[in-house]
């Protein structure tokens, strides 16, 4: 394989094993520690190594055995070898000695050196059990395969400049500037350190050690590392910045700081330092040690550890504090850690190398618990080897044995030392292998690490152009890990090794590079780079010579015979910006990486012509062309081995992947892993617990040049299906796809799924050996298993059935094991294996196989991340077939290519097919084809070669009729994936299952039996459909339903308690009181009472809450219903439980409630009322805030304590007035009327009181109710019932009499569209209701009655019937317009509209137009019914029935409009045409009978048509006459096809047309006056004439005069009133001016200032517009409104005496009325002008309704109003407002006129502020649906009205129309 996709893996773990783990154990701190006898102990490792693969095949680790792969995947053991280590110990600076000893097992990476497989052919790798082609890469961990994925973190080594807001948190001082240094040594043991500047000019230097962060100041380490004087540290952090008077101060104030502390040699900053870390080092410093020995302890293991010299530490952290100045001063740009620039990947040999000096150095802390435990004990013994080598951890502890495999099991990390990485959760993955691309996917991953995928940044997650050619931009998952979870390109590599820097430093000297050491001798320091080599400052470079030393190491980098530059090094010269406006730019310097983790690629190096690898770092600087003309002369220098490298393993697979959307290769590459195909070849010696395998690959037509590449044929993904792209089924919308059932049949994506199921009988016995083994019952009749107790090769095993017996010897019996599968298994395979004692016969893996071929609901997908679903498996008779006889594989949706855009199947879909016909393999590489050379003109060539279309077009036939498609259809190849993803393993039903012990809910997960997972969606869907009930149901009464019991009294769940008994269902019962006797003693624990207890349910997980809740000391109050409205019922289906049906809430304030008191009541004030027990007591203003409330007994109103309505002193009686209407009790209800009851309330079914006394008969109750002046005849209930629909189906027939006479509406219907003589079951009330229904329906000139008949009525006939009656309703929504726009008004006497409409002759033909758009849009959706007729002409009879009649083509008529005075409207037609297609089936008997099939084409054009309709009106509602009406069709023709016998069709073909044209001509109008008089004019007169829209809120108009047609225009004139309240309108009607309406607007709407100014009417009898003024509208209000002030204030008090004497520190309200009536005047010259009178009065704060009024004043306010549209509102600005005051009385003194001028100007820009409010807010402008009017319409004042000229713009959104005026599809019958 060329791509070999796991070397990095296997590299970086050779170096772990060659050189690391030794590295590691050397690296470990000593520990040191003194023991109770004086001795001063160390003990410190020497060096360590790892041994090749073996098994454990004892129990206290002493036999060892070779083992191979194949064996630990079989048995479940783990692949690991032993590590040995070297232990020295020194005894009072003595060496005692050093010994070996295994300390553990470490995990052996397959193909590694240490592994038996590396070295070995693939004949050998086949017969040890592997695959062909096996890689390596992974572990194998208890049998499972684990694989360490990359992890992305900081480039090691390197000083990062950053700058963060973050950083200003770490202390006092800390700016957001700062340098991080990542510092890695050989064995990749890491430390971090970051160097911060502080606003105080000086640094900081943080340190971390153990995880915890510490911070020195930075010139303490500086002086510690050398014995340099503060001058020499002077001069050398200025080197280079020797004119920076910035850096100058901040060195000057750290070394004087320094001084300060009394610092100036080496040696007190290292005693300064030790000493305040000795605590932290713990026994990595002896005690026996100086403060300088811990300070050099600390710098060894946490500064700078990459590097060995103090010196060399020195001048790195010199570099690093001018590049942090440099940041500072903006002299260059932060450095992101987002930038692959600056990142590198973690490897596995690397994370492995980490844990394991982790866990050395925990062994060495255990080696001294133990040995101190000894000393303790035998306090006289002395130091020996064997006491070390007695407690050192070896097998028996598992330090590294379990720290290692918990690492790999798990992919957790638990650390103390944080190992220099980002996380310690998921590092390691199993390898899964559900097909090869996915298994070599693992390998590419690179991980960002779980932390950011919680952080709302989305920076982490971009894609940087320094990832061009290193990170795939195609290869990473969508959701959460996106961008986070990326995969590298094939090309790229991991650096792995370190190399011999001794000849590259060696070869810089000679390149004039200038050692800082001998920089002091030079003077301009400014004019040289510095050079730093792996994090080595190595010294300086002259600027000038600087490209000429990377071009020369660049040449000696690319000469692979000279290895004084490493093969993969990295040389970037970053130059200083020479931009004139001093652009900043990375820090300048000559830098060069050689150092393990780094990512580089191959490029060509034009200058020599050799392949280079390159890295992220200096790829930046490269200037790289993809084509060699794309370069410029002395610039470029690479060029890129291929268009294609910046693609991953798995997008370099994806055919012509640069055709496609970039989002569906991103879908490729994540479905690709998830396809079925083959996962490996050596099934039988593998022991996966799930395995996908799909039966009939094959190898795709089209491969791009890295499919054989990396030899994916041996194992295959998908299959060749042949497609066809067309709509053919409605199965394949939505992404769904129709198999041809023939492939399926045939092996079309047959998979099946192998599992392995391991069986070890010792898996949980560790105490004894071989006591239980496979063995079968002699005594036991079972066919399951076989005579070994294990289940039978090639049985089909299906769920609870025996398939495992084995002997128990410790019991003495037979066991046996039942299966659990959920489809049925057949068993394959049976292996007996050793176990991981090495014992026999008691671990067994028995390997089934489950045939998973594919059903509706699999999912499928193509390479091009086209996916969808299996929708039917459509049979290969019925579908689309060529020429040739080739029939589809698949049938696609052409719609699933435009929003996808994926071109590249298409261009796959032809040139499958040309491969095909040629027998060749085609390359689908990326980037081989352009503009010029195009993929289509491409493969067309081929296809025209091979005698196909160009284009890959077909022509096709209908497998269902065998006729030709008119379209020819796209048809080709393609290569298909059937995914893992499968119905049978997602499906899920459960009824009841196991819950969660806390919440009582179902808990989650399939496998657990789980339930389904219920959101919001599905709660939505639900709502939505109306299933509440349903939604209790599953999310209540199915989930966490729980019975509990409440105090009402202290509104807490929680503290009732159980005093006796336990509660049974058997001693529940109900007291004569209605009371409940539980049977069982519950007492509230607070109030210690049980009279307030009652039972409710509510859910479990809200008992969880509250208590949650109570724990924080936050307690809920519960407020409950009254207890004797609890309906009680027991269910004793599965448990014994009380049901809570209703809680009924508490009364709402202003509404009537009534009570019956159950106690007396003795009143304490003459305000109060006495009550007696059985008294109703009538409660209004019903207020929780008040304790009092208002009463009425007996007549008589006062006041009662609120707790007198509790449940022990008062029984609420819900619906009073319903209940002694159902029952008959007048007294009763004329008790209620007379206390205010309302007699239009609503029971909980929605009925009225005069409902029920319909429902129940009570003649006397009906007409008391009756006689009620605005009781509500027509309410309906939630069935939709009226009284009327009650009384007539009880057959009340005295009481419908008398609701008829009192105007109950005769047609209004119920729910199930049923009117009150639909429900009449009496005779004689039907035949009145009758008569009634004909008297209400006679006009004034027409009488005409519709009757329900069934018209015999053609198809075409129909379909010219829904297009008129489409037409019809728009124009009726515009005559209907004018009256719908107000709906009431009050009685007048004035003939006189208020209301007038008009409509030109251009609006109405404007909707006319809109309706032919919309028509010709919605008919050839429409199913055309079925035709059924006989035949009795010719030679002899037959049958005719035609049907899958559908519309090809449909024109409307045009009509046009034409007006005729005084009344008619004419609609007249122009044409239009029809044609209509279907299938005829014939029988016809001569002298042998025949059938055949045929089709049917009907085309009928020139339809002419003229109707004139006129307009009436019947009680205040328009109602429709048809005047005329005359309809032909003047063109008919009708023709068959599909081979029929031509004087068959001649029998019927005139006598079918002749009748279809008699049925338009004489029945077509008869039907359509039914219609149109019938239920259209039904509809009208059922409009009320008066409605209570919202909270007294009333509508009413009355439609008595003829309309206006003249020959340009038509008018309606209505009569509408709009009112709150029911006040009579006391302004007479004066008639409005129509006489200059202009003529160039499709319509104008006059209204008469009559509607406003009864509205205004109504709001002062009403008192609606009430405000106040008090101190909450904030300040200087409160100020002004005090009645005592201080001296230099000013407020009200100050003017009056009474206020600041009566009232001292109190606050004035202002409440503000209307006085009078106020007048809205009208005119056309002088506009609109409004004049009202309000009323200010003064009370002292909190205003209560009844408070005294300390004064009043009146003001008159006149204001202008100025009217306009805009957005489709009618808007108001306000124009002059004037406003006074007057005083009116006053008992607090006069009211001076400045005083009243105050106020005034006080309030003036309020109640300006307030009208324009309301007047920009607007009236919106009513309009039927998608209408609205334009921005061009006006709106302009009238003499007594105003008038609103508009035109219409119609919203170019098509609905559908009501097609329910047709009758259903009819048969026709005729003799020729």
């Amino acid at each position: 394989m060329e791509c070999d996709v796991a070397s990095y893996h296997i590299n970086s773990y050779n170096y772990f094993t060659d050189y690391g783990a030794n590295l590691a154990a050397i690296d470990v701190p000593p520990e040191k520690w003194k023991l109770s006898n004086g001795d001063c102990i160390e003990v410190y490792y020497t060096g360590a190594t790892i041994g090749k693969p073996v098994s454990i095949e004892d129990s206290i680790g002493n036999s060892f055995m070779k083992v191979m792969p194949s064996e630990c995947r079989m048995r479940g053991l783990s692949y690991s070898g032993v590590l040995s280590v070297n232990v020295s110990i020194r005894i009072n600076g003595n060496r005692l000695d050093t010994f070996d000893i295994n300390i553990g097992m470490v995990p052996i990476m397959l193909c590694s050196n240490k592994c038996y497989l590396n070295g070995m052919n693939k004949n050998q790798l086949v017969k040890a059990g592997e695959e062909s082609l096996e890689r390596g890469g992974y572990f194998i961990v208890n049998g499972s395969e684990k694989i360490i994925r990359l992890l992305i973190g900081n480039r090691r080594n390197y000083p990062l400049a950053i700058k963060r807001k973050g950083l200003r948190d770490k202390g006092e001082m800390f700016s957001e500037y700062a340098v991080m240094l990542r510092c890695i040594k050989e064995n990749h043991s890491a430390s971090i350190l970051n160097i911060h500047y502080l606003e105080s000019s000086t640094l900081c230097l943080s340190i971390q050690y153990r995880q915890e962060i510490f911070y020195v100041p930075f010139i303490y380490v500086m002086k510690a590392l050398v014995p340099y004087s503060d001058k020499e540290i002077f001069e050398i952090l200025m080197r280079g910045r020797e004119n920076d008077n910035f850096w100058h101060g901040c060195v000057n104030n750290m070394i004087s700081s320094c001084q300060d502390s009394g610092i100036f040699t080496q040696d007190q900053a290292l005693s300064a330092v030790g000493a305040r870390f000795r605590i932290v080092l713990g026994y990595k410093v002896g005690e026996w040690e100086s403060d300088k020995a811990a300070a050099k302890t600390l710098f060894k293991y946490t500064l700078c550890i990459n590097l060995e010299k103090d010196e060399e530490k020195f001048e790195l952290l010199a570099y690093s504090a001018q590049k942090l100045i440099a940041l500072v001063k903006k002299e260059i740009m932060p450095e992101s850690l987002d930038n692959p620039q600056f990142q590198e990947a973690t490897t596995p040999g690397q994370v492995i190398n980490l844990v394991l000096r982790e866990k050395l150095e925990n062994s060495l802390a255990a080696v001294r618990v133990g040995v101190n435990k000894h000393f303790e004990k035998y306090p006289t013994s002395s130091m020996s080897l064997n006491i070390i080598q007695k407690f050192f951890p070896a097998f028996k502890r598992g330090i590294i044995s379990n720290g290692l495999s918990y690492l790999l099991a798990t992919g957790n990390i638990t650390t103390k030392n944080g190992l220099g990485i980002q996380q310690t959760s998921g590092m390691s993955v199993i390898a899964e292998r559900i097909n090869q691309l996915r298994f070599i996917s693992h390998f590419r991953a690179i991980h960002r690490g779980s932390f950011f995928m919680e952080m709302r940044t989305t920076d982490v997650r971009k894609l940087k152009p320094e990832a061009w050619g290193f990170i795939c931009p195609v290869h990473t998952p969508d959701g959460g890990p996106c961008g986070l979870l990326n995969h590298l390109t094939a090309s790229c590599d991991v650096t792995t090794h370190y190399h011999n820097l001794k000849k590259l430093k060696n070869y810089l000297k000679e390149l004039y590079v200038i050692p800082h050491s001998e920089m002091q001798l030079h003077d301009s320091k400014s004019s040289y780079y510095p050079v730093l080599l792996d994090g080595i400052f190595i010294g300086f470079i002259d600027k000038s010579f600087a490209p000429n030393v990377e071009r020369k190491l660049r040449s000696v980098k690319v000469n692979r015979d000279d290895d004084r530059v490493p093969y993969n090094a990295e040389i970037t010269l970053i130059k200083a910006s020479t931009d004139p406006q001093n652009i900043a730019t990375q820090y300048p310097g000559l830098y060069i990486f050689t150092e393990p983790g780094r990512l580089i690629r191959p490029v060509k190096n034009l200058l020599w012509n050799e392949v280079e690898f390159i890295g992220t770092f200096e790829q930046v600087y490269m200037s790289i062309v993809i084509k060699p003309e794309e370069g410029q002369e002395g610039v470029t220098m690479h060029q890129e081995l291929h268009p294609s490298s910046l693609f991953s393993f798995a997008g370099n697979l994806i055919p012509f992947p640069d055709h496609n959307q970039s989002p569906r290769n991103v879908y490729q590459c994540q479905m690709g892993k998830q396809t079925m195909g083959t996962a490996v070849h050596a099934w039988r010696y593998r022991a996966d617990g799930k395995m996908y395998r799909l039966m009939f690959p094959q190898s795709p037509l089209l491969k791009t040049e890295a499919y054989d590449k990396y030899e994916m044929d041996e194992y295959p993904l998908g299959t060749n299906a042949i497609i066809a792209v067309i709509s053919y089924t409605g199965y394949d919308m939505e992404d769904a796809m129709v198999i041809n059932k023939a492939s399926f049949e045939r092996g079309y994506g047959h998979g099946c799924v192998i599992k392995v199921e391991r069986i070890d009988l010792m898996e949980d016995d560790d105490k004894m050996m071989g006591i239980k083994y496979f063995a079968k019952d002699p005594n036991m009749k079972c066919n399951t298993i076989d005579s070994d107790g294990l289940p039978i090769i090639g049985r089909i095993y299906k769920a609870d059935e025996i398939f495992i017996s084995y002997y128990d010897t410790n019991t003495g019996k037979y066991r046996t094991m039942k299966t659990h599968n959920p489809e049925p298994y057949n068993c394959i395979s049976v292996r007996i294996v050793r176990d991981s004692r090495g014992k026999c016969n008691c671990h067994a893996l028995i390997e089934w196989r489950v045939p998973r071929n594919p059903i509706i609901g699999d999912k499928f997908a193509s390479r091009h991340g086209q996916k969808g679903i299996n929708s039917f498996l459509w049979p290969v008779e019925s579908l689309p077939f060529s020429e040739s006889g080739m029939v589809p594989d698949v049938i696609f949706n052409p719609h699933g290519y435009p929003s996808r855009m994926t071109i590249g199947m298409m261009i796959e879909t032809m040139a499958g097919k040309a491969a095909a016909c040629h027998g060749e393999y085609y390359d689908a590489s990326p980037f081989v084809f352009n503009e010029k050379h195009t993929a289509i003109d491409h493969f067309g060539q081929y296809l025209e070669k091979a005698g196909f279309n160009y284009y890959g077009n077909e022509v096709l036939y209908s497998g269902v009729d065998g006729r030709e498609m008119e379209v020819q259809i796209f048809m080709g190849i393609v290569y298909y994936q059937r995914l893992r993803h499968m119905v049978s393993d997602k499906f899920q039903v459960r009824s009841t299952g196991p819950i969660d012990p806390i919440h009582h809910q179902p808990i989650k997960g399939r496998k657990a039996g789980g339930g389904i997972r219920f959101g919001e969606m599905e709660r939505d869907a639900l709502i939505a459909h109306g299933s509440s009930f349903c939604l209790q149901d599953r999310l209540f009464n199915c989930s966490d339903r729980d019975l509990s019991f409440v105090c009402r009294n202290c509104k807490n769940i929680f503290s009732v308690v159980s005093t006796k008994g336990n509660f049974k269902l058997s001693n529940l019962s109900i007291t004569n009181n209605g009371a409940i006797d539980l049977g069982m003693k519950k007492i509230c624990y607070i109030c210690k009472k049980s009279d307030n207890v009652y039972p409710i349910q509510l859910p479990r997980v809200f008992k969880y809450l509250v208590a949650e809740l109570a724990s924080m000391n936050i307690k809920v109050d519960m407020t409950f219903g009254r207890p004797d409205d609890y309906n009680i019922r027991v269910n004793n289906i599965t448990t014994t439980e009380i049901i809570l049906l209703n809680c009924v809430p508490l009364p709402k304030p202003g509404r009537i409630q009534v009570f019956k008191a159950t106690e007396d009541y003795q009143s304490k004030n003459e305000n109060e009322l006495s009550i007696e027990k059985g008294q109703l007591l009538y409660i209004s203003d019903f207020d929780n805030s008040q304790n009092y409330v208002n009463i009425t007994v007996n007549g008589k109103k006062g006041i009662v304590p609120k707790k007198i309505l509790s449940t022990e002193s008062a029984e609420i009686l819900q619906y009073p007035l319903h209940e002694s209407s159902r029952r008959g009790n007048v007294k009763f209800l004329k008790d209620c009327l007379a206390n205010g009851v309302s007699p239009n309330s609503l029971d909980k079914s929605g009925a009225t009181p005069l409902f029920w006394a319909c429902h129940s008969g009570y003649d006397e109750i009906v007409e008391l109710l009756l006689s009620i002046k605005n009781i509500d005849l027509n309410n309906k209930n939630k069935m939709g019932d009226t009284a009327l629909h009650a009384a007539a189906w009880k057959g009340r027939g005295k009481i419908v009499e008398m609701l008829v006479e009192n105007g109950a509406d005769l047609h209004i219907r119920n729910n199930d569209n049923l009117k009150p003589v639909d429900l009449a079951k009496d005779v004689e009330v039907a035949a009145f209701l009758k008569i009634a229904m004909s008297k209400v329906v006679e006009k004034e000139e027409v009488n005409f009655s519709s009757e329900d008949e069934d018209y015999v009525i053609h198809f075409f006939l129909q379909i010219y019937l829904i297009f008129f009656l489409s037409i019809n309703n728009i124009m009726f929504m515009w005559f209907l317009l004018f009256i719908l726009i107000v709906t009431s008004s009050c009685n007048t006497e004035s003939s006189n509209p208020t209301l007038i409409g008009r409509a030109s002759i251009e609006g109405l033909n404007f909707v006319s137009k809109l309706g032919h758009k919309i028509i010709d849009f919605e008919i050839p959706k429409i199913t055309i019914p079925e035709i059924d007729l006989d035949i009795d002409a010719g030679p002899g009879k037959g049958h005719l029935t035609v049907e899958d009649l559908y519309i090809p083509k449909f024109q409307t008529p045009k009509f046009k409009f034409i007006l005729e005075p005084p009344r008619s409207i004419h609609w007249v037609s122009e044409g239009g045409f029809i044609t209509a297609n279907g299938n005829i089936h014939v029988k016809y008997t001569v002298v042998v009978p025949f059938y055949f099939t045929a089709s049917i084409k009907i085309y009928a054009s020139d339809i002419r048509t003229n109707y004139s309709i006129s307009l009436h009106h019947l009680k205040g509602r328009p109602q429709l006459d048809v005047n005329y009406c005359d309809t032909n069709i003047n063109d008919l023709s009708i023709s068959f096809g599909g081979g029929t016998i031509p004087w068959i069709v001649n029998l019927f073909k005139t006598p079918l047309s002749n009748v279809a044209r008699n049925l338009v001509r004489e029945q077509f109008c008869n039907q359509l006056k039914t219609v149109l008089l019938g239920e259209i004019n039904e509809l009208l007169v059922e409009l009320p004439l008066h409605i209570d829209v919202w909270e007294n809120f009333f509508i009413t108009y009355d439609y008595n005069h003829l309309p206006i047609v003249t020959n340009e225009y038509v008018q309606l004139d209505v009569f509408a009133i709009l009112s709150i309240g029911e006040e009579k309108c006391p302004y007479k009607v004066d008639e409005m001016d129509t006489s200059d309406a202009p003529s160039d607007y499709m319509g104008s709407i006059w209204v008469s200032s009559i509607i406003p100014n009864c509205f205004l009417h109504s709001l002062y009898k009403q008192q609606i517009v009430k405000f106040i003024i008090n101190k909450n509208l904030g300040q200087p209000l409160d100020v002004l409104l005090k009645t005592t002030c201080g001296f230099l204030e000013v407020c009200l008090g100050r003017f009056f005496k009474i206020l600041r004497e009566k009232y001292p520190n109190k606050f004035i309200d202002i409440i503000v009325r209307i006085n009078e009536d106020p007048n809205l005047k009208i005119t056309k010259k002088d506009g609109i002008t409004f004049d009202g009178v309000f009323s200010f009065d003064f009370t002292i704060s909190p205003y209560k309704e009844g408070d005294e009024v300390l004064a009043r004043l009146l003001s008159e306010t006149n204001a202008t109003l100025i009217p306009y549209i805009k957005e489709g509102k009618a808007k108001v600005n306000v124009g002059d407002l004037d406003f006074s005051l007057k005083e009116n009385f006053s008992n607090i003194g006069n009211f001076s006129t400045k005083i009243c001028d105050f106020i005034a100007n006080l309030i003036k820009p309020t109640l300006k502020a307030t009208l324009q409010t309301l007047g920009n807010k607007g009236l919106e402008i009513p309009m039927f649906q998608n209408f609205s009017i334009s921005s061009t319409s006006v709106i302009q004042p009238i003499d007594n009205g105003v008038r609103l000229d508009f035109d219409l713009i119609y919203k170019k959104t098509f609905y559908k129309f009501l097609f329910n005026h047709l009758k259903k599809p009819h048969h026709l019958s005729f003799v020729p």
